[in-house]
């Protein structure tokens, strides 16, 4: 496997080597800081270093490690404004040192983002709330300007002492440095505000100081979000002027570029509704504005990709880390000429930043990332079991893969005509494409690994019997829930629920959907993904679509991962009206009534389709008592109806144990 040096013909720019400040870095392909939670955590080192390891050796050039707080007035789980932070560099350096891959790290400052903890109060340019904790704090004053530079210029020595090869300063996405920089948060009178040379000013400072403290012996750069994307923010013209400023003064060795803040803030990490390379368009007048090395982000999956955007001359390196949190291995397989079987990032975010807020990094499609500690790929066993496997959806079909990693004899069986289960239905919805891609590859995975797949074939006590299998794992899923029964009001079923009119959300992901419809009412109980791609599908056929939810707003499930906002605005440009905090309570022919969950007012809602996205209810075959002696496991919906991040990991974990 050749990960830089003499690229191959496939990824010539991709693979080649590049020069940041004192740095050789051995190919294109970074990983630029991004949060992980608790790996990060003091005392969880091994964790942390074993996650960015599995990346190292699967031949990414260059990690930038996440946000390392400067200052305690920002608290973080890295510290680097304390000395212990010097060994906790040097164990993770050693790590990935076999690898090839160099180490920065990004230094930061979270400003009015930030609540320090305690009473004390945020650090912010001028008295304006951040809308992340939405505090007012006074105006930093001269004292804490200094201790501020002066902690940047600190905390980049703590990084060379640790062995380092290179620091970033953070002053983008609405932390404390873009608080400074932006027109909208630093209202400043003083030679720290103003006009934009005003406003750059503790900018320049910070980067004196940290190119004084650490010279030319490990690389310095800075990260920037080039367009604001907000009215008067800060546009790609005024950041490259201060990129070209800073590069002419010899305080950056390279510019990390991506887009948006606190007050624009899905876009810094788009979900699937983004194109590959989304941001290139906003970057490229900074990018093309400056001489040093450039970072780009943005949804960038493959390595192909990477190459194209390197080909077009947008950029100097390209950022791939959800890509590689998928599949740490993307850089290896694609060069080994194995680019089919790279894990695909679905880009639902789910995980990566939806998983942050139960306090750690994890993977829809790799239940591994988060814990390498334990190798993804399950020993080899010493005693092989015949796996029968019921049920080819996302769940049956990781249970079937790990199982076969593992050398057991595995029979897949499918009702259906093909694989998929119910990603076979939401792949159709639009902007859900990527959901396709994955299940694509699991068929590949389970067929390149010797699984006998069988269609049309349901499980029963034949099917068993013929299989002869040590272990049955019931991967059958769920069948819609189409009593309208909501989770609000569990007892109520409402009067009129069985008329033809009254379909569910697969029915209509299936084209199911009658072709006189004008007005649909959508019952969205959930608040995932399901109902959006509904309403969309009733919106594309030229359907008016009321919604009715219990929830406060529609997509409410979504807003951790970053894609509910943009789902909402895509639902109200297209003249969804939504009720929230309602019930379904009936159904009549051309209509239905729904209650506020608050006042018990009932409204009646003109309607000739009511489409129930109420989730589903397990589906599991009875067997035989003569088969009583088979071990039996189940996962997925069948198991309990949740995410498909829960139903690939169960099925991951089961199948490891067999």
């Amino acid at each position: 496997m050749n990960v830089g040096g003499d690229a191959p013909a496939a990824y010539p720019l991709a693979l080649s080597p590049i020069r940041v400040g004192p740095v050789t870095v051995r190919n294109r392909i970074v990983r630029t800081a991004h949060a992980t939670g608790s790996l990060a955590r003091e005392g969880d080192d091994d964790a942390f270093i074993a996650y960015h390891a599995a990346r190292a050796a699967g031949g990414v050039g260059l990690t930038i490690l996440e946000v390392a707080s400067v200052h305690p007035s920002s608290p973080a789980f890295l510290r680097a404004w304390h000395d212990g932070i010097v060994d906790r560099y040097r164990r993770l350096v050693d790590a990935v040192a076999p690898s090839g891959m160099a180490v920065f790290q990004q230094l930061w400052h979270g400003g009015h983002q930030v609540a320090p903890g305690g009473w004390r109060a945020p650090w912010s340019p001028s008295a304006v709330a951040g809308p992340k904790i939405g505090v007012t704090a006074p105006p930093m004053d001269r004292g804490q300007i200094r201790e501020l530079v002066e902690a940047f210029a600190a905390a980049a020595a703590r990084g060379e002492a640790g062995g380092l090869q290179g620091v970033e300063v953070h002053a983008g996405h609405g932390y404390l440095l873009h608080q400074v920089l932006s027109p909208h948060t630093n209202l400043r009178g003083d030679a720290y505000g103003g006009s934009p040379d005003g406003r750059a000013r503790i900018v320049v400072e910070v980067l004196e100081a940290v190119r004084d403290r650490v010279g030319d012996r490990i690389a310095v750069g800075v990260r920037r979000s080039a367009d604001d994307l907000i009215p008067a923010g800060l546009d790609p013209s005024e950041v490259a002027e201060l990129a070209i400023r800073l590069e002419s003064a010899g305080l950056i060795d390279f510019v990390d570029l991506s887009v948006g803040g606190y007050l624009a803030y899905p876009p810094v990490i788009g979900g699937a509704h983004e194109a590959p390379g989304y941001q290139l368009d906003h970057v490229r007048p900074v990018a093309e504005a400056v001489r040093t090395p450039t970072i780009v982000t943005g949804r960038i999956t493959t390595l192909a990709e990477a190459e194209a955007i390197l080909a077009s001359g947008v950029a100097s390196m390209v950022s791939m880390v959800r890509a590689t949190i998928a599949d740490p291995d993307l850089v290896a397989k694609s060069v080994d000429g194995r680019a089919d079987e790279v894990r695909p990032c679905i880009a639902c975010n789910q995980g990566c930043v939806g998983g942050l807020a139960a306090g750690r990094i994890g993977c829809t499609v790799n239940p591994a990332a988060g814990r390498e500690l334990r190798a993804d790929r399950p020993g080899r066993t010493d005693r092989p079991r015949r796996v029968l496997v019921a049920g080819g959806g996302p769940a049956g079909m990781e249970a079937a893969r790990v199982a076969a990693m593992a050398g057991h004899h595995v029979i897949l069986v499918e009702r259906a005509d093909h694989l998929g289960g119910q990603l076979a239905l939401a792949r159709r919805g639009p902007l859900r494409d990527r959901l396709g891609a994955f299940v694509d590859w699991q068929e590949r995975e389970v067929r390149r690994l010797g699984v006998e797949v069988h269609l049309g074939t349901s499980v029963d006590d034949d099917v068993v019997a013929q299989a002869d299998p040590d272990v049955v794992v019931m991967a059958t899923g769920s069948t819609a829930r189409t009593d309208g029964r909501q989770i609000a009001r569990p007892g109520h079923v409402p009067p009129g629920i069985g008329q033809p009119h009254v379909i569910t959300g697969r029915d209509v992901m299936a084209g199911i959907v009658p072709s006189s419809a004008a007005r649909a009412v959508v019952v969205d109980d959930i608040g995932h993904h399901e109902a959006v791609s509904v309403a969309e599908v009733l919106l594309a056929r030229g359907v008016a679509v009321e919604w009715v939810t219990r929830h406060t707003h529609p997509a409410s499930m979504l807003d951790d991962p970053l894609i509910g906002q943009p789902a909402r605005g895509r639902l109200r440009r297209g003249g969804v009206r939504v009720w929230p905090e309602h019930l379904l309570v009936a159904v009549d022919p051309d209509r239905c009534a729904i209650e506020d969950l608050q006042s018990g007012d009932r409204t009646d809602i003109a309607a000739d389709l009511v489409v129930l996205v109420c989730g589903g209810v397990p589906e599991i075959p009875v067997l035989a008592p003569s088969h009583d002696e088979i071990e039996v496991v189940t996962v997925g919906d069948a198991a309990a109806v949740r995410t498909l991040q829960e139903a690939v990991r169960e099925a991951h974990e089961v199948a490891r144990t067999i």
